[in-house]
């Protein structure tokens, strides 16, 4: 079930929701990520600003394979075409491909393993080529893209996390700026003796948390820019890279 429609009113925000029901709330928090419902809401308010305006490319995509052996640090390879990433989590490992591509480029189910093989054949690590040769059916794939809503709250409704600023993956930032959303917000409740002046805390508190946002957001492209370089701009970034022993 999700939220379907937000209706302000005198005693706080109705909310419809996808299955037909509703209910009132003296504060919304729309933490439902990239694609999120609640900052369409807000963003029609704040002029008839649609999704497409406030979502934007970055220029690259992701593919993302889940697998049962266990690393215990992260790992990275990056070559020509892009990069693979390694991310030890409970039990498994997650494997990420990131590659340059259009805004067009698609990836259907039936063709990721396929494309997977063809983009990244060229790395020779063998966890690397032990992952392409057994690649699973579920392969998870996105455009990597950035969220920048002008605003992140319309009275008492307020967006935190990727809804309101999503980076790309490479800049390692996102998550950190998510958990500093969560206890910014839980903080301004805790000291909100009064209800009525929840909006306005909102306006101060949002207005604070988008410049750290804004910088991270610069620093981001930079380093999306530089990861995804092509040559010659890719063999100075290797260059630079500190390269690590493999241990298989």
């Amino acid at each position: 079930m999700s939220a379907a429609d937000f209706k302000d009113t005198t005693e706080g925000i109705d909310v419809r929701f996808s299955d037909g029901s509703t209910d009132n709330f003296s504060l919304v928090v729309g933490a439902d990520r990239i694609n999120s419902e609640t900052r369409n809401f807000i963003t029609r308010k704040d002029g008839n600003i649609f999704t497409g305006q406030t979502v934007l490319y970055s220029g690259s995509v992701i593919w993302g394979v889940a697998f049962n052996r266990n690393y215990k640090e992260i790992i990275e390879v990056w070559d020509n075409n892009g990069m693979c990433a390694l991310y030890p989590v409970t039990g498994g490992t997650v494997i990420s491909f990131f590659r340059r591509a259009p805004k067009s480029f698609s990836s259907p189910p039936k063709e990721r393993a396929i494309h997977i093989r063809k983009y990244f054949s060229s790395y020779t690590q063998p966890v690397i080529r032990k992952v392409l040769e057994d690649l699973p059916v579920d392969i998870f794939f996105d455009h990597i893209r950035y969220t920048r809503p002008r605003h992140w709250n319309a009275g008492r409704i307020t967006l935190i996390g990727d809804a309101c600023h999503s980076l790309s993956p490479l800049s390692g930032m996102g998550a950190n700026l998510a958990m500093a959303d969560a206890v910014g917000l839980a903080q301004l409740i805790r000291d909100s003796d009064d209800t009525e002046n929840i909006p306005f805390r909102l306006e101060e508190f949002n207005r604070k948390r988008k410049i750290e946002a804004d910088k991270a957001y610069s620093i981001s492209r930079v380093r999306t820019r530089r990861g995804m370089a092509a040559p010659p701009g890719s063999w100075v970034r290797n260059i630079r890279i500190k390269q690590s022993s493999w241990k298989v």
